[in-house]
């Protein structure tokens, strides 16, 4: 039996994985039942386990011979979102996996099942990570500080998305990306303040309402009109809070939203400038503002040398129009950086639309369970291949 064909003949266990985590989804770093799970099967296989003191992140280590280490890593929580699929698997408890980390997670259990079968073909160490608190608290960055990439030393990671955010891969195709592929992730909050009064005498307050419209078109000119054209950049307000009646001017307006780029030199650049621009608006209309830049997840930078091996390894076991160099990155963000900060890895997407595709973290989202395969055929593919 192939490596294909092995894949192949454990399809059903993959789907029913993802199917037994689809069910139980919890949110944040600490996931009860998630761990259980994924410690249970991990342990059934043998392998060594180590477990975060801090989160419910937990790895398990297949050690044999002395060459290179390499990781692959899943995201393992859900979303705060009440399920509308209708899907018979479907969550009951308030929570969801919206955003395909139960699909994740059960393709690197079964990564590790064929790994473990054929330990014997492998000289060195793989380390399968298993993480909470993508979607919100970096959860990443929790593991990285614990050490989970030491001891032995990670000389390689791999981490793969499915679900259908990236447009230009069809259904069933991987999309590999060099170098900076998914943006930071940073948030910005703002307050506007004025001085309330009545709405038919607006001279006699400071109206913190129209400092903000200004203070939001001036950071929109700081893309179109201070960032250079060639460095992709985001600035995106979610949220403003401001008032209490229709005729009256209030105190103060809230303001919160998201930044995004993908280099640091512009990260840093727009967290002065908007900080000068929503003062010195706010103070040429006689308020005053207080503003806060949270830097978030870094950018992702996937290593050129090993994406290309990703790449050319993987197209010994998948046809060319299966894997797919992707024209442009994505503005998303994923806290995978935090390891790629610190060895060389590359993260790349499996494209894996449903029959009604809906966007991630959207209550109906779902995806197509007949390609996860590919995932870890190639996963699998480039591991042997790299610790043959």
């Amino acid at each position: 039996m192939n490596l294909f064909e092995e894949v192949k003949s454990l399809e059903e266990e993959l789907i029913k994985h993802r199917r037994n985590l689809h069910r139980i989804p919890e949110t944040g770093l600490h996931l009860p039942e998630t761990k259980e799970y994924i410690k249970r099967e991990l342990e059934g296989l043998g392998l060594k386990i180590v477990e975060s003191k801090t989160t419910s992140g937990i790895m398990g280590i297949l050690e044999n011979g002395s060459g290179k280490v390499l990781a692959v890593r899943s995201d393992m929580d859900a979303l705060p979102i009440r399920e509308q699929t209708g899907l018979p698997f479907a969550s009951a408890n308030g929570n969801m996996h919206a955003c395909g980390h139960d699909a994740h997670m059960a393709i690197v259990l079964t990564v590790a099942k064929i790994l473990e079968n054929h330990r014997e073909r492998i000289n060195g160490v793989v380390k399968f990570i298993f993480q909470p608190g993508e979607e919100k608290e970096g959860g990443a960055k929790y593991l990285v500080e614990e050490g989970f990439l030491k001891e032995p030393d990670v000389d390689i990671i791999l981490g793969i998305h499915v679900g259908n955010f990236i447009e230009e891969v069809d259904n069933g195709q991987i999309g590999v990306f060099k170098g900076p592929f998914m943006a930071s992730l940073d948030r910005f909050t703002l307050t506007v303040g004025g001085k309330g009064t009545h709405g038919a005498t607006p001279h006699k307050g400071i109206d913190p309402i129209t400092i903000s419209s200004y203070i939001i078109n001036g950071f929109q000119s700081i893309v179109s009109r201070e960032n250079e054209v060639f460095k992709p950049l985001v600035i995106s307000i979610g949220k403003i809070k401001g008032g209490t009646a229709y005729n009256v001017i209030p105190d103060i307006v809230e303001i919160e939203g998201t930044v995004r780029t993908l280099d640091e030199e512009t990260r840093k650049f727009v967290a002065r400038r908007m900080e000068e621009v929503s003062t010195y608006i706010a103070r040429s209309f006689r308020g005053e503002s207080k503003f806060t830049y949270h830097f978030g997840y870094p950018v992702v930078v996937n290593d050129e040398e090993i994406t290309e091996d990703f790449y050319k390894k993987t197209l010994k076991v998948l046809p060319e129009s299966d894997v797919v160099f992707l024209k442009k990155p994505t503005m998303v963000g994923e806290d995978f950086s935090y390891y790629l900060k610190e060895v060389r890895g590359t993260y790349f997407f499996l494209s894996s639309k449903g029959k009604n595709p809906y966007p991630h973290h959207n209550p109906k989202f779902d995806i197509d369970e007949s390609v996860l395969w590919k995932g870890v055929l190639s996963i699998s593919n480039y591991i042997m291949e790299t610790l043959g």
